[in-house]
């Protein structure tokens, strides 16, 4: 099976008149390709917290059991996403990209079809094992799109190209609940009495087709396309000097044991990140069901908020890049600090 994801070999160069314009086109494809791609993979993540208000007014579940249910998908995307990456390394990054897109959405898709059981716990115990699922296969669509960023944009350029792919998890999260909102208009004009399941499904269809568009827009490399590195197209081997033109290749022990759990400053940024999503998944994962409960906002308008949430992060992204430029010489712990602090205001106002 391994063969199967192995990067395709190099192709001759083609003639070098057309280089250019290959090059031109190619990596607006593969750009377009990464962004919808990973967009995607946020289509098929958060879909129980939508469906979760349907689900316990049906008393199929009731929050503690939701909420035990949706904690099946960050397990699994921690664990995921540590040894996906080690795979990717090795691995066709559109191949990657693809499938785990595709398996993830009709594992969704099964989600939305199955039959419930009259047991809350029972449902509990399956959303779980559904949840780890989709969780382990998220894991499949940061490595390869971070593959692609490298091997198509050089060092000089890749900051600003990065931090605009960056807004794809914005884009596919805001959209999940525009596309549940809709799926649900669909199925109860269509007479169907459990609508939440189109949170499941119709997410779903839509994250399919972005697949079978990244499979005709990405590439796993340049070569594979028969055009020279990217450093060598653009003369920038800004990477390589820093490498004193040695390729480096750290040995797997080596790597995890020197360089990342006996990285102090590393786990200070990942335990700050740990905060960040005790407050981002608890917004994203109850703001439905708590603002229905509460008489604050019915389902549609709910899920808008959930999108303006998103999308929201966008331009807050924008800003703080512009910020740590502009004030602080480049550095953005300040700027965390400041965003920290507001978000911190921005709870005490919501409770």
């Amino acid at each position: 099976m391994f063969n199967f994801f192995a990067p395709p070999a190099a192709k001759p160069l083609i003639a070098a008149d057309k280089i250019d314009a290959e090059y031109r086109r190619m990596r607006i494809k593969v750009f377009a390709g990464a962004y919808l791609g990973y967009a995607g993979y946020y289509l098929v993540r958060k879909n129980l917290s939508l469906a979760a208000p349907g689900m316990i007014a049906e008393g199929l579940l009731d929050k503690e059991t939701a909420g035990f249910a949706m904690a099946g998908i960050p397990i699994a995307y921690a664990f995921s996403k540590f040894l996906m990456g080690s795979l990717s390394d090795r691995s066709d990054a559109r191949k990657f990209l693809v499938i785990g897109l595709i398996i993830a959405s009709l594992v969704m898709i099964s989600v939305g079809l199955v039959p419930y059981s009259a047991s809350i716990a029972v449902n509990g115990a399956m959303l779980f094992s559904f949840m780890l699922a989709v969780g382990w296969l998220s894991g499949m669509g940061w490595p390869p799109c971070g593959r692609i960023m490298a091997h198509w944009f050089s060092q000089n350029e890749r900051s600003f190209k990065m931090s605009v792919w960056n807004t794809s998890h914005n884009i596919g999260g805001g959209s999940l609940a525009l596309l549940v909102t809709m799926g649900i208009t669909i199925f109860a004009s269509l007479g169907i009495a459990e609508s939440w399941r189109a949170a499941f499904i119709a997410p779903s269809i839509v994250a399919i087709c972005l697949a079978l568009f990244c499979w005709w827009a990405l590439r796993d490399t340049p070569e594979s396309c028969g055009l020279p590195s990217i450093e060598e197209h653009r003369q920038d081997f800004t990477a390589r000097k820093a490498a004193k033109g040695e390729e480096i290749k750290i040995p797997f022990r080596r790597l995890f044991v020197d360089y990342i759990f006996r990285n102090k400053l590393l786990w200070m940024v990942a335990i700050a990140n740990v905060f960040i999503y005790f407050i981002r998944y608890g917004v994203s994962d109850w703001s439905p069901t708590y603002l229905q409960e509460m008489n604050v906002m019915n389902a549609d308008e709910s899920h808008l908020a959930f999108s303006l949430f998103e999308y929201a992060g966008i331009p807050g992204t924008i800003i703080c890049g512009w910020m740590a430029s502009r004030f602080f010489a480049g550095r953005c712990a300040p700027v965390n600090v400041i965003a920290m602090v507001m978000v911190l205001l921005g709870i005490l106002c919501y409770w």
